[in-house]
C-alpha cells in the first residue's frame, strides 16, 4: 500500500492523514475492547466471590435467628443486619459495577454504602409485600439449589428487595441481568448475571434465564411456573 502520492513525494495527502486516522481510531477501539474483555472474569470472580458471601452470612443469620431471614425493616435494613457476618463494605459491591451504585440508604452506615446486590423480598409466600418486620422462614425454600437470594441490581437502582409485580416491576427493572460478558456495552439481552443461590453456591444464568422458564426468584410451584396473578395484601 502506498501512503505518498505521486504528485507529492514529500508527503501525505489530506484523503490519505485521514485513512490513517481512520485506522488509528479503530485499532485503539479494537485494543480497549479487548483489553476491557480480558479484564471480565477476574471481575466475575470477584463478584462470584462477594455473592457467595453474602449468601452464607445470610445463611449463618438464619441458623442463629431461628431460622428467618431479615424483617423488612426501614431502620436496618439487610446490609446492616448481615454485617457482622460478610464484614467489609466492599462485598457489596461488584468490581464490573459503575463507580458509585446507588443504595435508598439509611441510618445504618452499611445500608447507604455503594451497593450492587438486591435481596429477595419473597412475594409469592407473602403475596405481596410482608409487613413490617414479617420475616421469611428458610423451612419455605423447597428448591435451594434453584432459588435465587440475591442477584445484581441494576446501577442505578437503590432498591434493597427483588418485588414480583405481575411481570412487571422489580423482575424486570431493578434486576441487572446481563452485567458481565456482554457483547456490546449497551446490548442488555446479551451476557448475563452472578446469583447467589439457597444451597450457598452462586450459579451465573445469561439474561433473562432467571425469570424464565422458570422463576427462580419464587418458592411456590405456582408462581415458579409464572402463571399465578398478583395478590395484594
Amino acid at each position: 500500500m502506498r501512503f505518498f502520492s505521486q504528485g507529492n513525494e514529500q508527503g501525505l495527502t489530506r484523503i490519505e492523514c485521514c485513512f490513517i486516522l481512520c485506522v488509528v481510531v479503530i485499532l485503539m477501539l479494537t485494543l480497549a475492547s479487548t483489553l476491557a474483555r480480558s479484564r471480565e472474569p477476574g471481575y466475575r470472580v470477584g463478584c462470584v466471590n462477594n455473592l457467595r458471601q453474602l449468601g452464607i452470612s445470610l445463611l449463618v443469620y438464619s441458623s442463629e435467628n431461628n431460622t428467618v431471614f431479615p424483617p423488612r425493616s426501614s431502620s436496618s435494613r439487610w446490609p446492616a443486619r448481615l454485617k457482622r457476618y460478610y464484614g467489609s463494605l466492599a462485598v457489596l459491591r461488584c468490581p464490573n459495577d459503575g463507580p458509585n451504585p446507588v443504595s435508598f440508604g439509611g441510618p445504618a452506615t452499611a445500608d447507604a454504602a455503594p451497593r450492587s446486590y438486591i435481596f429477595n423480598g419473597w412475594n409469592d409466600y407473602f403475596y405481596g409485600i410482608p409487613s413490617a418486620y414479617e420475616q421469611f422462614p428458610e423451612s419455605a425454600i423447597h428448591y435451594p439449589e434453584t432459588t435465587i437470594l440475591f442477584g445484581e441490581k441494576v446501577t442505578e437502582s437503590g432498591h434493597f428487595w427483588m418485588d414480583i409485580f405481575q411481570g412487571f416491576g422489580n423482575d424486570l427493572t431493578e434486576v441487572e441481568e446481563s452485567r458481565h460478558f456482554r457483547t456490546k456495552p449497551l446490548d442488555s439481552h446479551s451476557g448475563g448475571s452472578n446469583y447467589a443461590m439457597a444451597d450457598g453456591n452462586v450459579r451465573f444464568f445469561k439474561s433473562g434465564a432467571s425469570l424464565a422458564p422458570t422463576n427462580l426468584w419464587a418458592v411456590s410451584d405456582l408462581w415458579r411456573t409464572n402463571i399465578v396473578p398478583f395478590f395484594g395484601r
